[in-house]
């Protein structure tokens, strides 16, 4: 059997330990913190239509981008199937596409998109 996972760090998201993680951050105070954080970022830019997130997790900052930027066009990538399931039944975001797989097999940068912004932020503690 051919494991699914390209990395240690994907197995590790997207087997249990991730799922306890979704369990564990249900109410997160991280959301304040996280919109401080992308006011500073999307103040240097200009007419972002669109949002991808690498390593959504359940969408905890693409809350806060649809709170700042609420007409915006939200996608994201995950690795772990209960958060994909999550951001899916999530009406208040709304995604316009839910990828369940690796960030390693997502081509991000289509020269056409000068409106776009992508991103991923990387977990800095549990």
């Amino acid at each position: 059997m051919t494991n699914k996972y390209k990395t240690p760090q994907e197995e590790f998201w997207g087997t249990e330990f991730g799922c306890e993680y979704i369990e564990r951050n249900k109410v997160s105070d991280r959301i304040i913190g996280n919109t401080r954080l992308l006011v500073q970022i999307l103040s240097r830019t200009r007419n972002v239509k669109s949002v991808l997130e690498l390593g959504a997790n359940v969408g905890q900052n693409l809350f806060a981008i649809r709170h700042l930027l609420p007409n915006v066009e939200i996608a994201a990538v995950e690795i772990n199937s209960m958060a994909c399931t999550r951001l899916r039944e999530s009406s208040e975001l709304n995604c316009t596409e839910v990828i369940q797989g690796s960030i390693l097999d997502i081509v991000v940068c289509p020269p056409d998109c000068p409106t776009c912004l992508f991103y991923h932020m990387p977990m800095i503690s549990f």
